[in-house]
């Protein structure tokens, strides 16, 4: 009994003891804990100007080694870190890495467990390159996936009731298969051993139908501190990847073997089979990735991966805010439109010969070709020397002239209702030829010959005004849109409603047409998609139509609410339309959905032009509009002498806009005017360009070429 009481003494003792130093604060409360620190990290502001990006072992990796190389020709510093899977999103929510690519199952599940980012775009989809591989004898209860190629999401979607097995490299993945620790692998077969496919039998695989999508998924850090000046580097170097992405997928349908030659270094050094990996792997522009992933969002898919992640035993997960989980920074807007020729162009490393030592196989690399500008009323190679230089050449007409002239390498071409006048720069007097029946369309030059539409009938002729070919059509030509890509374009007016005419300018023949069943309104425009050319056509109903120029596909068609005879306007992915009342609408390019509609208030007698920056709007109250082309709000006006009834013309960085009185004005980008110059006192036609020379009509019938010294 006492020694039972000695210790409740001691325990009372200890007690006051403990109590007397909770109160005197020397031990902290044991009643009172603490929340557990969370499982991401605090956000920090890391200082520094590398863009840090890590990709899984998946075909984007050898894109963005290459896009690494030429980005630091511009001094951009990109950095490819090592795709660790059991930290790399742990480091994205810190913001120790900037961007992270991965395949959909693998960001998804990172989202549901850390939130650590905002999802930008689907990079690519696997098409065939992705293959279930099995032993055919044997029942497939393990099987082995490449831990970082991130697949097991997909070995789950394939063998749900497997059990999943990952390996640290495809080296192990291939042992383990040989020697039957598994029963079957899901392999990349651009990286694994050549054939392995073809020993084993194939259970499952991507398909087209099928297909595997990769995410680039950027920081919430850098995505919520992006505007501040310790990210603008970085900043830059996301945008111009952005960019350079664009540009190098862009050959894969131009010029597939100049991109080969530009990833082969890379392709070499990972051991990537390049034909199987471009054969079976589709990958999207930073414009058509944002796309597919807005509508894998719409759809309401990412909750349906994420429910069957939860099915296939992946724990700890939670349903975040997919809504928010796709809001890019407003900074990378523009970057999902970012038209071909914009892009920095990639530089083909030549192959080296076997017998080349290392030192020496560091050989120099050969500028790619830039794409080709097509956007209505630009000559980005030319420009207006100031002040205007006297004519090289002027003359006259017999009848007024209402069309603009075309210009080819060695002449200038100008028609009225009645005569045919070419002029060559060499000779004094020009060719005249009288005309049994007016044009319908103004003349054309592919820079070689000219060409024009007269009712059931184009024509072409060389710089003598000489006949090469004619060709019979039932139907009204009406404008030609351009002579681009060697191909020539006439929307045609028949009895059955409307024909698109795609011809070879050298011939004559008939490349492709299509039909629709009312007239045009306007001749056809041409711009450059992503990838390729689109010709838009207006028809006497209110319906926009866009084709490929490449086949004359059908890529889409909008119902606008009223139709509008002024020719549309093309370019830097948008399509904008003029309506005398002073409407404006401007419509995607790529897609066709209506971006945004303006009223100026003001008639419109003239079409558009578009920019990088906005939609250039010629009116009568004699403004030269500009609206933006994020918003149509009016980005800046300049007033002109008289009203406007033609075009502005984009010429290098200058604006060229004539005037009803006979006057040109020159503005720099930002509207402000920087010359005026009297060529007539009547109406003119808009400038047209070419190696250096302009010309112009005017309503007199004369007309001019200028030449820059």
């Amino acid at each position: 009994m006492k020694r039972v009481l000695n210790v409740i003494l001691l325990l009372i003792l200890a007690g006051a003891g403990l109590y007397v130093a909770y109160r005197a604060k020397l031990i902290p409360d044991p009643f009172h804990r603490e929340p557990a620190p969370s499982s991401t990290p605090a956000p920090v502001l890391i200082q520094r100007d590398t863009l840090r990006v890590a990709v899984a072992k998946r075909p984007e990796k050898l894109l963005m080694a290459s896009l690494r190389r030429l980005l630091a020709v511009e001094n951009h510093k990109l950095e490819l870190v090592e795709y660790s899977p059991q930290n790399v999103w742990l480091e994205l929510a810190a913001g120790e890495i900037d961007v992270v690519i991965a395949p959909l199952g693998e960001a998804v599940k990172a989202q549901g467990r850390f939130q650590p980012g905002i999802f930008l775009v689907f990079s690519g989809e696997s098409v065939g390159l992705d293959q279930l591989v099995a032993w055919p004898d044997q029942k497939a209860e393990r099987v082995a996936v490449q831990q970082e190629a991130a697949t097991d999401f997909l070995a789950r979607q394939l063998l749900p009731e497997a059990t999943i097995v990952p390996a640290s490299s495809a080296q192990e993945l291939e042992g383990w298969l040989q020697g039957k620790a598994v029963q079957a692998a899901l392999i990349d077969t651009s990286a694994n051993t050549r054939g392995l496919a073809d020993s084993f039998k194939v259970l499952a695989g991507t398909s087209a139908e099928r297909p595997m999508p990769s995410v680039v998924v950027l920081s919430k850090v850098f995505a919520e501190n992006a505007q501040k000046q310790e990210y603008t580097s970085r900043r830059d170097t996301l945008v111009a990847s952005l960019r350079s992405w664009n540009g190098l997928i862009g050959y894969l349908d131009t010029q597939p073997e100049l991109l080969k030659s530009t990833l082969r270094t890379e392709a070499t050094e990972m051991g990537v089979d390049l034909d199987r990996l471009l054969e079976g792997y589709r990958f999207l522009t930073p414009a058509r990735g944002r796309e597919a992933l807005l509508d894998f969002q719409a759809q309401d898919s990412f909750k349906q991966t994420l429910e069957l992640l939860v099915l296939s035993g992946v724990s700890n997960l939670t349903g975040p805010d997919w809504e928010s989980a796709v809001e890019a920074p407003a900074f990378l807007e523009p970057s999902w439109t970012l038209d071909v020729a914009a892009q920095p162009q990639p530089s083909p490393t030549p192959e080296v010969s076997p017998s080349a030592s290392p030192e020496s196989s560091a050989t120099p690399t050969v500028s790619a070709p830039p794409a080709r500008l097509a956007a209505t009323y630009h000559y980005p190679d030319e420009s207006i020397v100031l002040p205007w230089p006297e004519p090289e050449l002027k003359g006259g007409t017999r009848d007024a002239s209402i069309q603009t002239p075309a210009l080819s390498q060695k002449a200038v071409l100008v028609a009225t209702n009645g005569q045919l006048v070419v002029h060559s720069f060499n000779k004094k007097t020009p060719e005249k030829m009288e005309l049994t029946s007016p044009l319908t369309t103004p003349p054309v030059s592919d820079g070689r010959n000219f060409y024009y539409g007269v009712q059931d009938r184009v024509i072409a002729v060389n710089v003598q005004g000489k006949e090469i070919w004619g060709l019979d059509i039932q139907g009204t030509p009406l404008g030609a849109g351009a002579v681009i890509e060697e191909k020539l374009l006439y929307a045609l007016e028949t009895e059955q409603g409307g024909r698109l005419l795609c011809l070879d300018p050298l011939d004559g023949e008939i490349l492709w047409e299509q039909t629709f069943d009312n007239p045009p309104a306007s001749g056809p425009v041409v711009g450059n998609l992503e990838v390729g050319f689109a010709v838009v056509v207006l028809d006497q109903s209110g319906q926009a139509r866009a084709f490929t120029l490449e086949n004359g596909a059908n890529l889409w068609t909008h119902g606008l609410n009223e139709p509008s005879f002024l020719p549309p306007a093309v370019g830097f992915g948008k399509v904008a339309v003029n309506y005398p009342s002073g409407e404006v609408v401007l419509l995607s390019l790529a897609e066709g959905k209506r971006e945004w509609k303006a009223q100026l208030g003001s008639a419109l007698a003239a079409p558009p032009t578009l920019t990088r920056s906005g939609v250039l709007v010629p009116s009568k109250d004699t403004y030269l509009y500009m609206l933006s082309l994020q918003s149509g709000d009016i980005a800046w006006k300049t007033r002109l002498s008289q009203p406007l009834s033609e075009p502005a013309v984009v010429m290098g960085s200058q604006i060229v806009q004539p005037d009803e009185s006979g006057k040109v004005h020159t503005l720099a980008a930002d509207g402000s005017l920087t010359s005026t110059t009297e060529v007539s006192n009547s109406w003119l036609s808009r400038v047209v360009a070419r190696d250096g020379r302009w010309a112009l009509t005017d309503s007199a019938g004369e007309y001019r070429v200028f030449r820059n010294p």
